[in-house]
């Protein structure tokens, strides 16, 4: 039965180079006949195109399990957290999972799964992680929503910094990638390391919701005004559960 097996390989290995120096366009049949015998030769052996032998089954069963398990767990860690924030601040929200994102240079958004039937409105602050304020609502359907995160180069929030200073400026986005403090008086000192929160001017953004870091700051001499590059708690790549602010 074995030695069958392999002839009946033989033949199809024979054909395929047959149809392959035959055909002037052969380049595009190796193409199309790799997949086919991928599914086909394993370890010498001919199995049923399509189907996994039952041990790799049980294998891939068993990566999906423990991915899904490891994303359940990510997924609760990040919920204690959020609980954690509104049980430390008199913060009412809604939870909302995210369904999908983009991080285009010019757009930097992330779509959530409640919506005006839940209490979202526009304008709404939205946070992440341990109370990290990441965006603003942008856009409210009846079931979900527009979040437009910090570093969208659109975005556009009042910010002031724990410094002596207690300096004021516009928080915005950065080529959809950095948090920036803008319009910063040149005079006013903003050590690296200062925190940088909301400051309440905002309609519905209260204040002391913390934006991150100031990790460098950009002088120009040109300007009346110094700009602070603001390092972020949240990975805004990773979000995956946010709380929204209910006006």
């Amino acid at each position: 039965m074995r030695n069958r097996k392999f002839l009946i390989l033989s033949i199809l290995i024979a054909g395929f180079f047959v149809i392959t120096s035959v055909f002037p366009q052969g380049h595009l049949v190796k193409d199309l006949a790799r997949g086919f015998f991928a599914g086909i030769v394993k370890y010498g052996y001919v199995v049923q195109v399509g189907v996994l032998p039952e041990e790799d089954v049980d294998v891939v069963k068993e990566g999906v399990e423990r991915a899904s398990s490891q994303d359940l767990l990510l997924e609760n860690e990040e919920l204690r957290i959020l609980l954690g924030f509104t049980e430390r601040f008199d913060f009412s929200g809604v939870g909302a999972d995210v369904l999908g994102r983009s991080y285009d240079p010019s757009r930097a958004r992330l779509i959530v799964n409640q919506g005006s039937e839940h209490g979202v409105a526009l304008g709404a602050p939205v946070v992440a992680g341990d109370g990290v304020l990441v965006g603003i609502i942008e856009d409210v359907f009846t079931d979900s929503s527009v979040v437009r995160l910090l570093i969208d180069p659109k975005s556009r929030v009042a910010g002031r910094l724990l410094n002596t200073s207690q300096s004021e400026g516009v928080v915005g986005g950065g080529h959809g990638i950095v948090v920036r403090m803008e319009l910063v008086p040149r005079d006013e000192d903003m050590p690296i390391g200062t925190a940088l929160v909301s400051s309440g001017l905002d309609q519905y953004v209260p204040r002391g919701l913390l934006v991150g870091y100031v990790v460098a700051v950009e002088q120009d001499t040109n300007s009346l005004f110094n700009r602070a590059i603001i390092e972020t708690p949240v990975d805004y790549q990773r979000i995956t559960q946010v709380l929204i602010a209910r006006q």
